[in-house]
Parts: C-alpha cells; sequence; structure tokens
C-alpha cells in the first residue's frame, strides 16, 4: 500500500498538477487526454485480448475476445510500419516475455513515428505479471513527455528553472502575486535561501559537481516545503520560497530545522556537507507586494551573512543599518591584501600545501604557484630549510599538543629559487576543515624584511 504521506505533496496539488501536465500535453482535460491512449490486457502467451479502452481515434472498436496480434498488426497498418520497427519490436511478446523470464517486467519506451507529413511521439509502457495462474500483459500506448516539449508554450518554459525543475523568480513572482490577490488575508512569507561558501565549493569542485549541490537543495527544499511553498531558483546559488497559509510560529520552527539539519552532496562516492543562510520576511505583517517582501528577505538574509552565516532571521527594520562592506571582501581579496604570507597545508604525513598566495611565492622569489610548488615539492617538509625541519616539526607538534587552541608559533630557514637562505617567522593554527580533514593555517613573515622596516620607524 503507498502511504500518502511520504509525497511531499497534497492529493489537490497532485491532481492539480496532473490537470495541469495534461493541458501541456494539449488536451482539456483528463477525458482528452484518455481518448489519445490506448490499454490492452493481454494472457500471455496465448495472446488473449481480455480489456481493452482505445484512443477514440479506433472509432468505439474493442479487442476483448480478440487477438493481440491482430491489434499489432491493426498498429502497424495505421502507422504504416515495417515488420522491423523498433515500435513494433517493444511491443512484441515472444520479446517482452523473454525479458520478463530475465527479470525485467517493466518496460516504457518512446518513438517518433512520421505520419501524415508530421511527427508525432508515443511512450509505449509494458507490464508483464503473474495474475493467480495466468500470466497477464499491460499495455499502454500514451502520449509522449517529448510531445510536452513540443506543445509547452514560451510562457510555460520561460517559467522554469531547468537545472533544478524549479520555477525561476519570474515564474515565482507571478504565482506569489496571484496568490496574494485572491488570499489577501492569508498569513504566508517570503523565505531567501542560500548556500555558504558555494563560490569556494565552485572553484575546488567545478562548476558541474556545484550544479549537484544546486540540484540537491533543490530536492531538499521541494522535501520540505513542497506541500504548502512555491518555489524558485533564481539564478546562482539562490533560492526563493513562498510558503502559503503558515502562521510565524510555526514557519519559524520550519526554518530553524531546515538550517540545522545535516546538509551534503555526493561528488565521486564520497560525501561532502554544505551549509546554508536564510532570511526571511512575513506577509501581509511586514509587506503586502511581492517587491517588498523580496526587498526584506534579502536584508534579512544579509544580516544572517554578517553575523557569521549558517543560520536564520526574521526581517527586522533596524536590519536596514546594518553594514555590508565586508561581504564586499572575498578569500581571493584578503589573500593578496593581507600583509604577509599565507600557507595552507595538510596535517598529515603527506604535509601536502593546498594553498600558497602571492606574497609566499614572491618571497621564496618563485615567478608562480606552479613554479614554487615545483621547488617546494608541493610539501610543507620541502618547503623548510632540510637542517631545521626536523626540529620544527617537533616543536609544532609539542605546542600543539599543549595549547587548546591548536596554535604554534616557530622560526626556521627556507631557500629560496636563487639558492638565497632566509629567515622566517611561522604563525601556524591547526583547524579541521570539512573538505580536507585536519589542516594547519599559517602566516609566514622574512624576518630580514621586517627588521629592515623597523629601522626605518
Amino acid at each position: 500500500m503507498i502511504d500518502a504521506s511520504t509525497f511531499p505533496f497534497s492529493i489537490d496539488e497532485i491532481s492539480l498538477m496532473a490537470e495541469s501536465y495534461i493541458r501541456l500535453l494539449g488536451f482539456h482535460d483528463v477525458r482528452g487526454y484518455e481518448e489519445h491512449s490506448t490499454f490492452l490486457a493481454v494472457v500471455l502467451p496465448q495472446g488473449d485480448v481480455i480489456s481493452s479502452r482505445l484512443a477514440k481515434k479506433a472509432e468505439g472498436v474493442r479487442w476483448n475476445g480478440r487477438s493481440y496480434q491482430d491489434f499489432l498488426r491493426a498498429q502497424q497498418q495505421q502507422f504504416q510500419l515495417k515488420d522491423n520497427h523498433p515500435f513494433l519490436q517493444a511491443l512484441d511478446p515472444g520479446n517482452l516475455l523473454k525479458s520478463y523470464h530475465r527479470g525485467i517486467s517493466y518496460q516504457s519506451l518512446e518513438f517518433a513515428i512520421d505520419q501524415n507529413g508530421g511527427r508525432i511521439w508515443l511512450r509505449v509502457c509494458t507490464n508483464v505479471h503473474q495474475d493467480g495462474d495466468r500470466l497477464i500483459l499491460d499495455v499502454g500506448l500514451l502520449p509522449s513527455d517529448k510531445y510536452y516539449q513540443a506543445a509547452a508554450s514560451q510562457t510555460i518554459k520561460a517559467d522554469l528553472d531547468f537545472l533544478t525543475g524549479l520555477f525561476n523568480k519570474a515564474g515565482l513572482e507571478r504565482r506569489v502575486n496571484s496568490y496574494i490577490g485572491n488570499h489577501a488575508d492569508s498569513h504566508s512569507a517570503l523565505v531567501m535561501v542560500d548556500i555558504d561558501n558555494f563560490k569556494r565549493f565552485n572553484d575546488m569542485f567545478g562548476h558541474a559537481n556545484g550544479d549537484k549541490v544546486l540540484v540537491a537543495l533543490g530536492e531538499e527544499l521541494r522535501m520540505a516545503f513542497g506541500r504548502t511553498a512555491y518555489i524558485s531558483r533564481n539564478g546562482g546559488d539562490e533560492f526563493l520560497l513562498f510558503v502559503r497559509g503558515c502562521k510565524d510560529r510555526h514557519l519559524a520552527t520550519l526554518v530553524q530545522e531546515f538550517v540545522e539539519k545535516e546538509h551534503d552532496v555526493e561528488i565521486n562516492g564520497k560525501s561532502y556537507p554544505y551549509k546554508i543562510s536564510l532570511g526571511y520576511a512575513t506577509y501581509p505583517d511586514q509587506a503586502a507586494s511581492f517587491s517588498r517582501l523580496y526587498r526584506y528577505a534579502d536584508i534579512a538574509l544579509y544580516a544572517v551573512k554578517l553575523r557569521g552565516k549558517g543560520s536564520f532571521l526574521r526581517y527586522k527594520q533596524e536590519m536596514e543599518h546594518d553594514e555590508r562592506s565586508q561581504l564586499g571582501f572575498n578569500l581571493e581579496d584578503l589573500a593578496k591584501g593581507l600583509p604577509g604570507a599565507i600557507l595552507i597545508y595538510r596535517a598529515d604525513k603527506t604535509e601536502q600545501i593546498l594553498f600558497a598566495n602571492d606574497e609566499l611565492i614572491r618571497i621564496f622569489g618563485c615567478d608562480d604557484l606552479e613554479d614554487f610548488l615545483d621547488l617546494v615539492k608541493g610539501s610543507f617538509r620541502t618547503l623548510v630549510h632540510p637542517d631545521d625541519i626536523e626540529r620544527v616539526e617537533a616543536s609544532i607538534q609539542n605546542q600543539i599538543g599543549k595549547e587548546a587552541l591548536d596554535r604554534d608559533f616557530v622560526e626556521y630557514r627556507i631557500i629560496t629559487k636563487q639558492g638565497a637562505v632566509k629567515e622566517i617567522f611561522d604563525a601556524g593554527k591547526r583547524v579541521h576543515s570539512a573538505y580536507f580533514g585536519d589542516v594547519f593555517y599559517v602566516f609566514l613573515y622574512d624576518k630580514e624584511e621586517q627588521r629592515r622596516l623597523l629601522a626605518h620607524c
């Protein structure tokens, strides 16, 4: 038995979607769809038709008690098909029996058939199953999903985000305006969601895997809010929800549960976590139009960003004065602008270097990152002067073990690309990364440069 409670939509919404889909296929209602569909039940291997409902174009013909082979010949004649046409092969009882005995009961295939100078798309659905002591073949010839692609209007297409299957912003806005025009007193909310540090995820794993995160979040939003919300992706990593008929306290609970749950996506067989931030504004008490709801939700979302991300806030008027200047700086700006060299490397046996900024590359006299990694062989262990490395690593481990904040301060020498020896001061901190495990974040200073600059003060 199907448990309806597991569906992310109400029965009314499912019925509405079914009717909408049928209209997209070019039919006025369910009856029109049925009139263009054919269904048969056939006893195998005998081929006797025991139940049938044919498309209207068959003009009331019923195949009950007649031969399934006669039905196939009629289809071949109607569509003017050759004996070996894949459409006929998909309906062939011998082929279907072979598949059944190999463990394949249900099959669904789409076919483009040229007819009367045009092309029609049909979906062939077959299911072989045991019914008491009889083996039954159910056959359905239906208008194909491809027909939707040909028949759907440009207006409908313009409302969809084809990566996630959700509405886009324009599609959501149209539905919100229609809803609030007919439900002026309904307590609702516009919720804005985005993925924390999504650009960094894209940079690390590539845009194709970034798209997987977007699709995963879209599906999570659909499962969590699909019963009561219109959902859209606006582009990038920004999503919108218009949650209908929901009291403030209940909405806050839903939002908190969604933000605090674990979100992850699988890439190359490994699960990677990600966090989201969320801001929302309520209708009609805070705003009575889509544009104002959108503005307030945006302000609330950025208030979350200013407070550290990974959380949610409801719009408040005092948020209008929040400073957003820090949001204009990203990791690249900081890495280039900080007055010191930055190094990130794995806190494991490999000590693999994961990041080096331009200042560190300059200190080593290298041309670019590739040149630097080649010089130090890609590891912190070979970045440090060979006569110093054992002492340095012992000191780091000794300090990390005693220091609750996982920090260390060490001094050592390096050898530049030109062969010069420089003395370096190193301030490091061990942290855990969701993507790389334990890593060291390190600031490094050229001690001679520091002394020279201080001498001029």
